[in-house]
């Protein structure tokens, strides 16, 4: 391959791309929580370690039907789109402790990084279907530790 090949390489005609910034984009790509986590499977929503720290149903799964935050509020029936990107949304049911109906609700899963040392969704946004008008997004809490950070759904972040 000749230098004006090696410079084109990729590119579309009369445009050039150096070869060298191709291959520093495939492997910014293939460092990535989503790239990394998809050769060990799916992404997970929060992680395992979490979950049995607070008894979290659905945490420390990939795509969940149903999950809770160790009791209420409990999601189910929930319908998955877009997983394994940097946003994961999903469309369900709030299902509240006591005699109140349940509501529609959807779910946003965010935040996609390492978590407790695979690719996972830290951050899980809400916004319920009340009366027949949506609330506001909200950020669920957990009981995770001060090191993980506020809101977040790992056990230990980063690793």
């Amino acid at each position: 391959m000749d230098h004006q090949s090696q410079l084109t390489a990729g590119a579309r005609p009369g445009r050039r791309v150096p070869v060298s910034l191709l291959a520093a984009l495939l492997v910014m790509g293939l460092h990535s929580p989503a790239a990394q986590g998809a050769g060990r499977g799916s992404p997970t929503l929060g992680s395992r370690a979490l979950a049995a720290a607070v008894n979290a149903d659905g945490i420390g799964k990939a795509h969940p039907r149903e999950f809770n935050v160790g009791g209420f509020p409990a999601f189910q029936n929930l319908h998955w789109f877009g997983w394994g990107a940097p946003t994961a949304a999903a469309r369900g049911y709030d299902v509240p402790d006591g005699p109140f109906p349940r509501e529609r609700v959807s779910v946003r899963a965010t935040d996609l990084g390492w978590c407790d040392g695979k690719a996972a969704y830290r951050r899980i946004r809400v916004r319920y279907r009340v009366g027949g008008h949506w609330r506001r997004w909200e950020t669920l809490g957990t009981y995770g530790t001060a090191a993980a950070g506020p809101k977040s759904f790992c056990v230990d972040e980063g690793t």
